[in-house]
């Protein structure tokens, strides 16, 4: 993404459809975040196959890692609530920008 074309959001909402990608979005997601934002990502425990290390799903993989980023990210607060419903257990993750 080119931050130049983008403006700063209070709110950006991921999908987490593109593992490959995921760690771009996100770094570049929380660039362009204000401080206080909220960054909101869907399907971050893909029916709780993230808690397996030793998948070969390349999506599980891509949110276990995002996971990890996420974790050990100093510049949010974040939390991840697991839902339950049609889609069977996925969740969504929350992170107030801190910066």
């Amino acid at each position: 993404m080119d931050n130049q074309i983008f403006q700063a959001v209070d709110t950006y909402i991921s999908g987490l459809l593109a593992p490959e990608d995921d760690a771009l979005y996100f770094a570049e997601a929380i660039q362009l975040t204000r401080p206080g934002g909220l960054y909101v990502a869907d399907n971050v425990i893909r029916n709780g196959e993230v808690l397996h290390p030793a998948t070969d799903d390349n999506r599980v993989q891509g949110v276990q890692r995002f996971n990890a980023m996420l974790g050990a990210n100093t510049n949010v607060t974040a939390t991840i609530l697991q839902m339950v419903g049609v889609k069977e257990y996925d969740g969504m993750a929350l992170a107030v920008v801190n910066r």
